[in-house]
Formats: C-alpha cells, structure tokens, sequence
C-alpha cells in the first residue's frame, strides 16, 4: 500500500495522525534498519554515529512533537497528582525517573506501575511529551506510576550514555530493585511491570530476568503492550509483519542490529523474547499482553501469549481494534489511551484483571 495510513481498518483519528506523521518522517518512523544484507550491515558503533547526527536528531525532535499533539493537560491534568523527579545508581551510571501518584490517596500505601518506554530499546525517553502524558494517564486511574530512562542502545535518553544489550536490561533489573527496596518511601505495596514497543520487550525480559534471580516475588504481574520482540522482520510465520509493514513503522532483518545482533544470533531470549521456550516462561507471574490490530508487531505479541499459557502462566491477551502500533500514545484517541490505562491498573491493583479496582 503505497499510503499505508489509509488502510480501511485504522480509526479516522488515527488516520489523520499518520498521515501527518508519515508526510512529515518521509514515511518511516523507525531507526535506520534499511534492507541490506547482513554481512553488509554496519557496526554498532557505526550505527550509533550515524543515528545521532544534528539531521537525524532533529528528525526524533519532530516526531515527538507530532506524536504529543497539543500536550494533552485535558486527559491527563497535572492536577490530582504529586510528581516527583529522582535517580538511582545502576553500574555506576546515574539513571533519571520520575514518580508520580494520585494526591488523593496522600500516603496511603497503593500499587505502583512501574513503566519502561518504547522506542526498540535504541531510542526516545520518558521525557518526551506524548510519553509524561500516558504516563499521567496511567496515573490517573488510581495507580502510583514509576518510569526510567534506561541506557538506550542507538540515541541517548536523559541517562545521557549509549550502550547496547544488555546495558539497557541490567538497568531496567537494577531500577526494578531500587523501588521494591523503597516501598515504604514511595508508598506502595506491590509492583507490576508494564512498558510498549521496546519497552515491552524490556517488561517482559525483566520479568523473566527475575525469574533467573530468584526474584519474582518482587512483582505480582507484568503487562507488555504491542512488545518488540522478534527482532527480524518480516517473518511469514507472523503476518502482520507483513501486512502492516508502514503502518507507523517500517521494520525489517536490520531491527536486531541496534541492539544486540549477537544475542540474536545466540538467540538469547532475554534480548528477543521471541526465542523465550516454554520452559523460560514456566512460573511467571500473571500477564496480560496487548497489541494492535493494525500493528507490524501484532502476530508476535500474540504469539507469545500462547507461549505463556502453554507454560501455565495465567495470561490473557487483547487486541485494541483500529489502531497501529501504540496507539494509545498517538495523542488524538483518548478514550482509547484510557481504557488501556483501567486495564493497567486494574491489573496493578489485582493482579489478573478481572475485578473492578476499588479506587
């Protein structure tokens, strides 16, 4: 489809966004993963030069001003909440986040999200304005949210250094670690890992890192939406990778190169979750995994929750119809954007996501 905005099955709002989007990011929105053979494929530190000139950047600087559309205060106010800016050591590197919670529930001990941002573990930050307003959003309905700047692997976050699998991994670990010793501080009494893109392949590689720890105790649930798992793109055995290719994002095999291309080839699934067995998954936590419907990524989220009940985990999955991959962080679907965020937290107050949160 040469304007895959258009596409028939996509909300009319998120159709105006694209559109925009795509007129204004020559039709990609991903980072340079060109089709070109592998062997032919530059370096990590190539890639990194090349993804961090004054262009490219300022390339990033006009997506994220489109993707936050007009900021957003109506749907999610900084009124109502008591947001906290903070760091944590993890390697030696000082890694930023920042706490937000409802003000009504002042120091009442809550649930708390504790989010990792998308963006292919290589690029963007919970600075951004389209990420503080989902942020809010969450926030907003009864939760205590968390979120870092982990070491991104292509283009620096707010952590200021680059650096690839598993730096950015070990400090999602370490960051999780950080807030469960703080509970009492942060007031809160149980913690679910939640994160989109990149950021659900980082919820989903923390929850199984714990696993590896002995520290799943640390978290009740963990919630990937529309996760970055496969790491080759695309892939027959996924149909969505081809179908919805250029919707939003244009991925193919270089996708894995940004990141960790020998943990791909080692097929480390704590790089590329895709590779995750059952027997990886077996005695994790409660999981829900959403995904779009008009999503490149969509068939591989679903599949691995089918990988997840196979292992006996109890697991749910679901699909938001009409929209491309993170949709509800386009900015221009509120209601969508909201009732993702219920279901996160009902899933932090619960655990499973069947009862109504009690707020």
């Amino acid at each position: 489809m040469s304007e895959p905005w258009q596409d028939s099955r996509l909300d009319p709002r998120c159709k105006a966004r694209l559109k925009s989007m795509s007129e204004m990011s020559s039709g990609s929105l991903s980072l340079d993963m060109k089709d070109i053979p592998d062997e032919q494929y530059p370096t990590w530190e190539q890639l990194v030069a090349k993804n961090n000139t004054p262009e490219y950047k300022k390339r990033l600087q006009m997506i994220e001003q489109l993707m936050s559309g007009d900021g957003s205060t109506k749907v999610a106010p900084l009124d109502g909440l008591d947001i906290v800016d903070g760091t944590f050591e993890s390697e030696n590197i000082t890694i930023p986040y920042v706490y937000m919670r409802p003000t009504k529930f002042a120091n009442q001990n809550i649930p708390c999200v504790y989010y990792l941002h998308g963006g292919g573990m290589a690029a963007m930050s919970m600075r951004y304005t389209f990420y503080q307003v989902w942020l809010r959003t969450i926030a907003h309905q009864g939760v205590a949210v968390f979120a870092i700047d982990f070491r991104n692997s292509i283009t620096p976050s707010t952590s200021k250094v680059v650096a690839p699998y598993p730096a950015g991994l070990n400090d999602c670990v370490n960051g999780l670690l950080y807030l469960h010793e703080n509970k009492t501080k942060f007031h809160i009494h149980n913690i679910i890992i939640s994160g989109e893109s990149g950021g659900g392949n980082l919820t989903i590689a923390t929850t199984m890192r714990l696993k590896k720890m002995n520290q799943l105790d640390k978290i009740s649930a963990f919630y990937p939406l529309c996760p970055y798992i496969l790491g080759n793109y695309p892939d027959t055995k996924f149909p969505s990778t081809i179908e919805n290719q250029g919707i939003l994002l244009h991925l193919n095999h270089g996708a894995k190169h940004n990141y960790g291309v020998e943990a791909y080839n080692n097929k480390d699934p704590m790089a590329w979750p895709s590779f995750a067995t059952v027997e990886d998954l077996r005695g994790l936590p409660p999981c829900m995994v959403s995904v779009n419907e008009c999503d490149p990524l969509r068939d591989e989220g679903i599949a691995f929750y089918r990988k997840l009940v196979l292992a006996g985990v109890q697991a749910q999955a679901r699909i938001v119809v009409g929209t491309p991959h993170g949709g509800e962080l386009l900015g221009n679907c509120p209601d969508i954007a909201i009732e993702t965020a219920r279901s996160i937290s009902q899933w932090a107050w619960h655990g499973n996501g069947i009862e109504s949160a009690k707020l």
